[in-house]
């Protein structure tokens, strides 16, 4: 029995290529849990309808506004500052 994946979904890898996303950041751009984006991402799932919709008016924004489709993106995320250790003598 052959174990076969489904094929990556192109529309998101698309989505994650152009704006340099990781499933967190992707996931926050269209408003879903991480575990839903990774599903629709690797063709476990259909996004439905109105995800479907969103993903073409965010489209059609970063093409006539492109000023305003920035202001969706999210930032990246910066990384954690080391506590500070007492090493103890």
């Amino acid at each position: 029995m052959t174990d076969t994946k489904p094929p990556k979904n192109p529309v998101f890898v698309d989505l994650c290529t152009r704006f340099d996303f990781d499933d967190a950041r992707a996931a926050e751009y269209l408003g879903v849990p991480v575990f839903t984006f990774r599903k629709w991402l690797n063709g476990e799932r259909t996004p439905n309808a109105s995800a479907l919709r969103l993903l073409e008016v965010l489209g059609m924004v970063e093409v006539l506004a492109p000023a305003i489709h920035a202001s969706f993106l999210p930032q990246p995320k910066k990384p954690k500052k080391a506590a500070l250790v007492k090493q103890v003598p």
